[in-house]
């Protein structure tokens, strides 16, 4: 279901459904490896978005779902987004500690657009993909130097 742009209520409604649907498919990955159908590959992956309403859900439902698969994160901050998404991820910390998680599946690192792009870069065979809800331009830098990217662009339905 695709409800165009929208209020944050309505955003909140398209997540928590998208979640139920994502949940199930992340169930039945875990299936499909206990049966050996395929291997999921747990390399921890980057996780960034804009600080708007609508990315920050992209973020959260991005970096949950891959720690359900047990895929540790990284989620990347820069100077203009980093307030919201340090917060939220020392919120998620804390969760994982009460839950008896390993904190250790979420880091945060926050640095400038040229240090991101040196990092992942540099890190490309020890880590897995890239997920970014941003501008065109942005999402263009990063996938430059980092072609396991995934980009959401313009709206939950835009990839690059």
């Amino acid at each position: 279901v695709d409800f165009q742009k929208q209020d944050g209520v309505t955003e909140m409604e398209e997540s928590i459904m998208a979640n139920q649907v994502e949940r199930s498919l992340n169930d039945l990955l875990l299936e499909d490896e206990l049966n050996g159908k395929l291997t999921i590959n747990r390399k921890p992956i980057y996780v960034s978005c804009v600080s708007n309403f609508t990315n920050f859900l992209d973020l959260f439902r991005k970096t949950i779902r891959n720690m359900e698969l047990g895929i540790p994160c990284v989620v990347l901050g820069r100077s203009n987004t980093v307030q919201h998404s340090y917060r939220w991820t020392e919120l998620l910390t804390e969760l994982l500690k009460e839950e008896n998680i390993d904190p250790g599946m979420i880091t945060y690192l926050s640095c400038t657009l040229e240090d991101i792009v040196k990092i992942t870069t540099g890190c490309k065979e020890a880590t897995g993909m890239l997920y970014t809800t941003s501008s065109r331009d942005l999402a263009r830098t990063i996938k430059s130097g980092y072609p396991n990217t995934v980009a959401s662009t313009g709206g939950p339905n835009t990839l690059l």
